[in-house]
């Protein structure tokens, strides 16, 4: 599916179509945004407006304009006669004032008089003597032009001519995994199942249109469990992703807790958003003392693998480090308590030397270390 257009993610679409609405007094060529099904190309440029909207102090607005199903009054305006000479409407879509950007979408499926308005709008920003407003600009954005000889997904598009061409600025936008996964978070908290699912198992997420698990399809996905809570999540998610990937996310609600030991063990910025927003419901107290659980079985399964009935953190510096950063997730005084005294439990320790370990595990970095560590050990 390569169409030899610059790759760019959505940050830096994001930077490319910000500076060109900075400078919009200066003429510059139009950003056309190429992609696959589904990659977000629509919504990150209204992410674009509302961050715009935030940066510059002006409400910049987001106007979509689906170039596909336009005709030509739509796009050229309705005629009508005065004094024997032929006038045009203003075309609705066309902003006179304000701030924004005017998106067109799927341009590369418009008719060809559609696009040949496109071309006058671009090169003069206007048609038939009604000017697209100063504090505008205009960007557009379509699926790739399937090759004859393509085995990828196929589109009903068209390659502009070279009139229009050479009057845009063309790239591929491939957003990066992560730019999804930190979008859909931003959006639905970390503890939202299809977003821990995500995080987990991030190569989920299709990004060259050739499975159903789009960043769209994924987000619709959200919506749909929200509003089919009384149906079998198996059902849900097939109807938004397939059955292939609606199996693999039911196998996973299979597992409540989310994250397995090794995750706490190794955990990464977004395992520990999943962990901060888990502490927010009341719901998920299981989870958070299946977590403790497993955390103090593992470390009790790596003492005795070296030759420790006991756990001694300076002894086992690694350990240390692990458990601190776990226990710095942990924001719930009852749960650091359970925490310790399963460590007691487990490692048959007695209390004096348990809170001299835990205030040794403190100081690896007191700073980010939760103070209901001082309140759990008062209880012990």
């Amino acid at each position: 599916m390569s169409t030899g257009h610059p790759k760019i993610s959505l940050t830096e679409a994001k930077l490319l179509i910000k500076n060109q609405w900075n400078k919009r007094h200066i003429k510059q060529k139009p950003l056309f945004l190429e992609g696959a099904r589904g990659v977000g190309k629509t919504q990150s440029i209204r992410q674009i407006a509302d961050e715009l909207s935030k940066e510059s102090g002006f409400d910049v607005q987001f106007k979509t304009v689906i170039l596909s199903v336009l005709e030509a009054p739509d796009m050229n305006g309705m005629p009508w006669i005065k004094d024997n000479v032929t006038e045009y409407g203003r075309p609705h879509f066309l902003p006179a004032d304000g701030h924004g950007i005017l998106f067109f979408d799927e341009a590369n499926r418009a008719n060809r008089d559609i696009q040949n308005a496109l071309l006058t709008l671009i090169e003069d920003r206007s048609i038939n003597g009604h000017r697209l407003g100063d504090g505008w600009i205009i960007a557009l954005a379509g699926n790739p032009v399937t090759q004859g000889n393509s085995t990828g997904p196929k589109y009903d598009t068209r390659a502009f001519d070279s009139a229009l061409q050479d009057r845009l600025s063309f790239y591929t936008m491939e957003p990066k995994v992560k730019e999804v996964i930190d979008y859909l978070k931003n959006k639905y908290g970390a503890a939202n199942k299809v977003i821990s699912w995500l995080i987990c198992e991030p190569a989920i997420v299709c990004l060259d249109g050739t499975k159903q698990t789009s960043p769209r399809s994924l987000e619709y996905l959200v919506n749909a469990l929200t509003v089919q809570d009384d149906v079998a999540p198996f059902t849900v998610a097939a109807g938004q992703i397939g059955q292939d990937a609606a199996y693999a996310f039911t196998q996973f609600l299979q597992n409540p807790h989310t994250l397995t030991v090794k995750q706490l063990f190794n955990l990464t910025p977004d395992l520990i958003d999943i962990i901060m927003d888990t502490q927010q419901n009341g719901d998920n107290i299981a989870t958070m003392n299946y977590w403790v659980e497993i955390f103090v079985a593992e470390l009790m399964t790596q003492s005795k693998e070296q030759k420790s009935e006991v756990l001694d953190f300076i002894k086992f510096p690694s350990l240390k480090e692990k458990t601190a950063a776990f226990l710095s997730c942990v924001v719930t005084a009852d749960w650091i308590d359970s925490f310790i005294r399963k460590v007691g439990e487990c490692m048959e320790q007695d209390e004096q030397n348990l809170k001299n370990q835990f205030t040794a595990l403190r100081d690896v970095n007191p700073k980010k270390f939760s103070n209901n560590l001082k309140d759990a050990q008062k209880k012990t």
